[in-house]
């Protein structure tokens, strides 16, 4: 019972936060005939600045979930449990999602003039793996 609850919970939050994306992304990312106004476009000194930034952040996401990983395949090799396992499995999509998060990834497969392209949706889809992962593992 105490389970079926904590699902409940879960599945309203995602729909809340279905809804919540839908109705600002309606507002801040107008499509062409939209009545709303669309936003001011950025400073190109501010945003290279947050694209440097945000390198940085991937790069030094990358450094530490490598040795993460590795600590997890060790103690998997040791104990052998499912929940280790599970472990290794979302700090991979965590490895794809910084990986994929990273605006030189962007640059190389040619999305950095003309936007980002699926690098938009790509890196969020992994956080939500990773967290489809991580609650799966926690309810058990």
């Amino acid at each position: 019972m105490r389970q079926n609850v904590f699902i409940l919970c879960i599945v309203i939050s995602v729909i809340a936060a279905i809804l919540a994306g839908l109705a600002l992304s309606a507002r801040f990312l107008p499509p062409p005939d939209s009545p709303f106004p669309p936003l001011p476009p950025p400073n190109a000194a501010e945003t290279a600045n947050l694209v440097a930034i945000k390198t940085i952040i991937s790069f030094v996401n990358l450094a530490l979930i490598l040795p993460l990983l590795k600590i997890y395949i060790d103690t998997y090799r040791s104990v052998r449990s499912r929940f280790t396992m599970g472990l290794i499995v979302m700090v991979l999509v965590l490895l794809i999602y910084a990986l994929s998060s990273n605006p030189i990834v962007h640059y190389v497969f040619g999305f950095y003039e003309s936007g980002l392209g699926p690098f938009t949706i790509i890196p969020d889809l992994f956080t939500t793996f990773a967290l489809i992962i991580l609650l799966y593992l926690s309810s058990e």
